[in-house]
């Protein structure tokens, strides 16, 4: 049986025109000449088949979903990405942003990865003031301090979600400073600049 790729999109903003378009591109046939060939035609083919490949866009805030929610949501996923949106979550709210974490590893199946992509550098570090209400000790500090956004979520993942039922996570990749630089040869529309990012990949165990 052929395997099928679904993907849920979710986002607080409405992107599902933006999501239906790039679907539509992806699971039909792209336009063609009416000069073109019999070859060109018989070739010219959508990406994914409609019966390989779906897409369902979700407009929620992850903060806001309680672990029900993200099981309707999240269960049985393989991966699941937080592609440049972790920082901001954290920088709205620390308690929320873990909570979700930890809710999520509860969700997920053993072997799903979880693949987190964001800016690097000044743009990664959260502010927490002496006032802060966290759960881990660590982060209470006397003044403000800055924290890595890298070092929140290992110690979300790697030693909070493993502190009552063992470890939870594996790390099985890192790079803090990556950069993805537009090839020369290719060209769009509008301008793309290159973007110096980190990636982290970890396996739910």
């Amino acid at each position: 049986m052929a395997r099928r790729l679904q993907v849920t999109v979710v986002d607080v903003a409405d992107w599902s025109g933006v999501v239906e378009k790039l679907y539509s591109c992806i699971g039909e046939a792209p336009p063609i000449s009416k000069y073109a060939s019999a070859a060109a035609r018989a070739a010219n083919r959508p990406l994914a088949a409609a019966d390989r490949f779906g897409v369902e866009f979700v407009r929620q805030d992850v903060l806001d979903m309680d672990e029900g929610r993200l099981r309707v949501v999240f269960e049985g996923a393989a991966l699941v990405t937080i592609m440049f949106t972790l920082n901001e979550l954290y920088s709205s709210s620390i308690p929320a942003t873990s909570n979700f974490l930890l809710s999520l590893t509860r969700v997920l199946a053993p072997g799903a990865r979880l693949l987190v992509v964001d800016s690097s550098g000044s743009y990664s570090t959260v502010r927490l003031s002496k006032s802060s209400t966290t759960t881990e000790d660590l982060l209470l500090q006397e003044e403000q301090k800055t924290y890595p956004m890298h070092w929140l979520l290992d110690h979300t993942l790697l030693e909070i979600a493993s502190e009552d039922r063992g470890k939870q996570w594996t790390k099985l990749k890192e790079n803090k400073s990556r950069w993805f630089r537009l090839a020369d040869k290719l060209s769009f529309p509008n301008k793309l600049e290159d973007v110096r990012m980190q990636v982290h990949l970890y396996r739910r165990t």
